[in-house]
Order: C-alpha cells, then structure tokens, then sequence
C-alpha cells in the first residue's frame, strides 16, 4: 500500500538511482530489486505496525552535515515525528529531534517549513491527489563534532500520531571549506530551483539504507 502503507497514495514519480534534488544528490534505491522497499517508514498511531526503530545505518567516516531527504504522513504540528541517533567511534550519541513544521513535513499536498536547514526538495503527483502535489522534504544536520567518526545512525519513531518515511541520506565530507559550506547553505534557500554550487559527487557521502 505505498511507503506508508496507504494504498494508492504513494511518490510513484519519484525518479529511483542517483538523482539530485536542490543541488544534493541522493541514492533513491530500485524496490523491484529491494523486495519492493525503496524507503524506510518508521510508526505512528495510525501505523503501529511499522518500525519502532531501523537496524543501525553504517557511517564510519567523519562527517560536517547529514542531509536527510524525508517526508511525513499524518504530520500534526510541533510534533516530533522521529528522532535520529548519531553514535560516533567513541561512543558519543547525539539526537535530532525531527518535527513536524521544522525538520520536516507532510508528504501529502506539502508546504514550506520556514527552518533555514529544511527545504521542500521534490514534488511530484498522484492520481488520488487531485489538483495537489506530493513531495518529499531534505534537512541537513551540521555536525558539531565533525573530527570524531561517525559509527552509525540509528532511526526512531516519534510517539504521538505523526510518523516519518526516510528515502535517503547523504554525508557531507569534514573536509568542507568554509566557502564550500556557504555554499552549501545557498542549497536551502526558498523558492529557488537550481543554484550554481556544486561538488563532485566524489565528495559526497552517500549513505545505503538499511531494510529493517
């Protein structure tokens, strides 16, 4: 029934592959081959059945930023609807809370957060959603311990109605200049479609998601 398991009401316009939104690329992986998953959708009051948590997602390298790209379904505002764990090499773990009308929003006839790290990053449409839009939102994280190892990211369901479906991450190398991040900061700029800042994908961390 659709990543969040609501029948016809799916992102089947989502491009799979290697694909960039806003200027970030991102791994949107093929469900035909996955079992038919291509997204991680974490529970909900509506979805108790899904996952409370994700198996821990392989990192091991040190990282300036993780951007998230991610969407929401029954997103009640101010809620949090998932918490992502990062635990460093040294056993250090830091939260990020995800919350609706920040970090995040609903994926179904979606809108702008007004956070400067989140961004409305692909639209599309479904034949169900008559004259509205589907998308999905990407947020970036800036790592403050950018010189410790990142072991793993670990992915929690909130605990009220509003649940989080995770398509894909992507690390931002340490080694970032400070022109770069600024740079990188220009990607998440309201209303603008395609910006002049770009790195080799080389310099990217693509992130492969787990399936459980």
């Amino acid at each position: 029934g659709g990543r969040t398991d609501q029948a016809k009401k799916d992102l089947r316009e989502l491009p799979i592959g290697s694909q960039v939104f806003s200027g970030v690329p991102f791994t949107i992986l093929e469900p035909a081959s996955n079992q038919g998953r291509s997204a991680l959708v974490l529970n909900g009051q509506y979805k108790p059945y899904l996952l409370n948590k994700s198996a821990p997602i392989p990192v091991g390298r040190k990282a300036a930023a993780f951007i998230f790209l991610h969407g929401g379904a029954w997103a009640k505002g101010g809620e949090t609807a998932a918490t992502y764990e990062i635990i460093y090499e040294d056993g250090g773990r830091t939260n990020i809370p995800i919350r609706v009308g920040h970090e995040i929003a609903d994926w179904w006839d979606p809108w702008e957060c007004p956070d400067p790290n989140t961004k409305l990053a692909w639209t599309g449409h479904n034949p169900v959603a008559t004259g509205k839009e589907v998308g999905l939102f990407m947020h970036r994280w800036e790592n403050s311990r950018r010189d410790q190892t990142v072991k793993c990211i670990v992915l929690h369901s909130g605990s009220g109605q509003s649940l989080a479906g995770i398509v894909a991450i992507t690390g931002v190398d340490a080694g970032i200049s400070q022109v770069e991040w600024k740079g990188l900061s220009s990607l998440f700029r309201k209303n603008i479609a395609s910006l002049a800042f770009k790195r080799p994908v080389s310099e990217w961390l693509p992130i492969k998601m787990p399936w459980k």
